[in-house]
């Protein structure tokens, strides 16, 4: 029991945190906040005797642009920084103060912020990178279980929502076995990859394809009937046919798909179970075929 409301209070603080609402709003609209932050820390800036210096407080907008914003807004955000920081700054100067002590101060403020955005850039590269390892296969390129399961749940939500079919395919490659046996891991690897591109090469960008392990694969097709999938799981079945017995006339796929209504209200774990079963009732049957369900 405590575990469980730990897990709940950490899914709670993680949808209201500040980077998942900033990651909802539009790029225009980060923006747009990140200039409103900028011109208040100016506001602070200009409103404070000229003892108190409150240069770090423009690293905030700077962070606020590399992490949220396009590489140009945060290069002019960084330039914005800067003018209105040096702006401030000369108006503290005495009337005395050598040109060349002036422009080392300039060139010393700009060359703090330009460091501090360069050094979160990379930062942020790094755990995009990282963010994106972690949600591909590395073998074929599509989506990995993880990635796949949290598309999977957000479609039934929006499913339920809005009350439009879905449908989830699952994929099964009939003898894979028979190619690491007979032509090596490698070629088993490559008719993997082979797969892979076949999948998205064939089916729509709304569609979410991923490779759940070993040969098995599976798609979300938002939005998509039973009329709509016929068509499009048609198309993918004589592609995949086409690319499998280019390796070997004994490996096929077999292919089940469900489509689900918002009347039922399945969760993502029967989800699955239903699209493996009828994925399962091809392969203890025929094989290299494709039966869809319609699940009212």
């Amino acid at each position: 029991m405590p575990l469980q409301l730990f897990h709940e209070l950490e899914l709670w603080l993680r949808q209201w945190s500040l980077e998942l609402w900033l990651r909802r709003r539009s790029g225009v609209t980060r923006f747009c906040i990140v200039i409103a932050l900028t011109l208040l820390v100016a506001w602070l800036d200009l409103a404070t005797p000229p003892y108190i210096n409150i240069t770090g407080y423009y690293l905030l907008p700077i962070f606020l642009a590399v992490w949220f914003c396009r590489p140009a807004q945060a290069t002019a955000v960084v330039v914005i920084c800067d003018v209105i920081n040096v702006y401030t700054n000369h108006l503290a100067f005495p009337g005395n103060v050598v040109g060349a002590h002036e422009a080392l101060s300039d060139i010393s403020v700009l060359v703090v912020f330009v460091t501090f955005a360069a050094l979160f850039y990379l930062l942020k590269s790094t755990v995009d990178r990282l963010r994106d390892e972690s949600r591909t296969d590395l073998l074929t390129g599509l989506n990995n279980r993880r990635s796949f399961l949290e598309v999977l749940e957000m479609e039934n939500l929006r499913m339920r929502r809005f009350g439009q079919a879905l449908t989830l395919v699952a994929i099964d490659i009939d003898n894979f076995k028979s190619i690491n046996d007979t032509q090596g891991h490698q070629r088993g690897d490559a008719l993997l990859v082979a797969l892979g591109d076949c999948l998205k090469r064939t089916m729509r960008d709304v569609d979410c394809v991923a490779r759940l392990g070993g040969d098995e694969f599976s798609i979300v097709l938002p939005r998509t009937s039973l009329e709509e999938a016929e068509h499009v799981l048609g198309r993918l079945q004589r592609a995949l046919r086409t690319v499998v017995k280019s390796f070997s006339e004994q490996v096929s796929a077999s292919i089940g798909a469900v489509v689900v209504s918002d009347k039922l209200q399945l969760s993502v774990s029967e989800l699955l179970e239903k699209a493996d079963a009828v994925m399962y009732s091809v392969k203890n049957k025929a094989k290299d075929d494709l039966v869809i369900s319609s699940l009212a």
